[in-house]
């Protein structure tokens, strides 16, 4: 089964000068290192970054088929005879996008074990975070110049989401509840 699984904890330097440097540190992609004294709770820190990074994963899946779908379902709007070049410019523009979402999932899962792997998996959900917001928008645009703004609400509530999911990524690790642990932006 396809996971994301980042494996780098560098260990700390007892003979070290800095105190920061004599911990144990586990690097999140999302610009934040978190110390530890123990390497055990580092390591145990390492399991639940990777459980909550594939629940992550999970859920930007799920949001991207119901952008999919969306869009699928907005198809036979994409083609006006007044305005055709304008339509075909954004369906064509929201098709590379979507295949570029596809590579940077699969990105994001075979390489995320690489000793930068935290970067990778966290600048693949800021990318395809954003790719899908802008296909979002051109949805809402699209729907909104038809008038059908029905459709056009149930866009932005995806989109709503996609906000959501975004902010619990980006702030992962930035606020630990431990005692033993220093944080460093």
């Amino acid at each position: 089964m396809k996971k994301i699984r980042i494996e780098k904890v560098k260990t700390g330097d007892k003979s070290a000068v800095y105190t920061k440097q004599k911990r144990h540190c586990v690097y999140l992609g999302n610009r934040v290192s978190v110390y530890f004294t123990d390497i055990k709770r580092a390591k145990a820190f390492l399991v639940k970054t990777n459980e909550f990074l594939n629940q992550k994963l999970y859920e930007i899946n799920s949001l991207y088929i119901e952008v999919f779908t969306e869009y699928r379902k907005a198809w036979f709007y994409f083609f006006d005879i007044y305005d055709r070049s304008l339509h075909i410019v954004s369906e064509n523009k929201i098709l590379m996008d979507i295949g570029a979402i596809e590579k940077k999932l699969t990105l994001m899962v075979a390489r995320s074990h690489f000793p930068n792997g935290s970067s990778i998996v966290y600048q693949g959900f800021s990318y395809i975070t954003e790719v899908l917001q802008g296909i979002t928008d051109t949805l809402i645009l699209l729907y909104k110049q038809k008038k059908h703004y029905s459709e056009a609400h149930q866009i932005k509530t995806i989109k709503t989401r996609l906000d959501v999911f975004w902010g619990a990524v980006d702030n992962y690790g930035k606020d630990m509840p431990n005692m033993d642990v220093d944080i460093y932006y």
